[in-house]
């Protein structure tokens, strides 16, 4: 009886240490900023990253110094819009997780530039690797339609 006892607490500070590696891996960010005009900080402007990938957005508003920040951002790239009362502004930029950095979304309204994010040969790797992605998504979704209809020589044609 106490060696399936002891038997059972292994296995369950197993299980929860398994639980916590995982919890520990992050899939969202943090994004922050500074929205100006002229070099003035833009109060009340409305800021949405919205996910290219899957659609889903996420609103914020600038506060009374331009600042604006979120938290809980999945990763991946997002079109960013900044609108302010007469000013708008749109890019595309990516959230990533290296080393818990926190990513800028900075913008200046009047020059029309981000302060920080990708060049246009940067966008277009970004586009390119997103046209990868979803062809590997097509196959995937191929792949699963053959397996589950036991189709095991398209399977084996597809991979």
């Amino acid at each position: 009886m106490k060696t399936k006892l002891t038997y059972a607490a292994m296995v369950t500070l197993l299980f929860l240490l398994g639980a916590a590696t995982a919890w520990s891996q992050a899939t969202a960010g943090k994004v922050q900023g500074t929205i100006t005009d002229g070099g003035k900080p833009v109060a009340n402007a409305d800021v949405v990253l919205t996910n290219i990938g899957n659609g889903r957005a996420f609103k914020m508003k600038t506060d009374k110094n331009g600042q604006v920040s979120g938290v809980g951002i999945p990763f991946g790239d997002y079109d960013e819009e900044v609108t302010s009362v007469d000013k708008h502004f749109k890019r595309q930029v990516r959230i990533q997780g290296e080393g818990g950095a926190v990513d800028d979304i900075s913008v200046e309204l009047t020059s029309g530039k981000a302060a920080a994010g990708p060049s246009k040969a940067e966008m277009e790797k970004l586009k390119a690797e997103r046209e990868k992605g979803l062809n590997l998504n097509a196959l995937i979704t191929q792949y699963n339609a053959a397996q589950a209809a036991k189709n095991w020589q398209q399977s084996a044609d597809i991979l």
